[in-house]
């Protein structure tokens, strides 16, 4: 049984300096980078083993607890993905960033989902 403290968030230097429009003193328009899973911590004090078989004659194999961790980790970022870190950590970037402009007297701040850099093709 694992647990763990797995974080997500904005990496801010993936942030590009031409993400942001000021359009005029109270109106911004940003794009963020995508969120993405920065660290999973296991604790160990928590974590503990559930069920152990071993054979009478079998030797202990010295490489199980490393293989048991990394499957931990793995299975401890697809559930926080399935539990929707990613979205989550977009919302609070949001919520933190839209409070930072606040502070600078912008009250239209818009977050725009594709990045207005990206040259797209027309369909006409």
């Amino acid at each position: 049984m694992a647990y763990a403290k797995v974080t997500a968030g904005i990496d801010l230097e993936s942030f590009a300096d031409d993400a942001v429009l000021v359009v005029n003193s109270q109106s911004v328009k940003i794009y963020l980078p995508q969120a993405e899973v920065f660290d999973i911590i296991i604790d160990n004090d928590k974590s503990y083993v559930v069920n152990r078989e071993t054979g009478f004659l079998a030797s202990v194999d010295p490489d199980m607890e490393t293989q048991v961790r990394q499957g931990a980790q793995k299975s401890l970022l697809q559930n926080a993905i399935d539990a929707g870190i990613i979205p989550a950590a977009e919302q609070n970037a949001k919520i933190v960033l839209t409070d930072f402009l606040k502070k600078f007297g912008f009250t239209d701040i818009e977050f725009l989902d594709t990045d207005p850099n990206i040259e797209t093709e027309s369909l006409d």
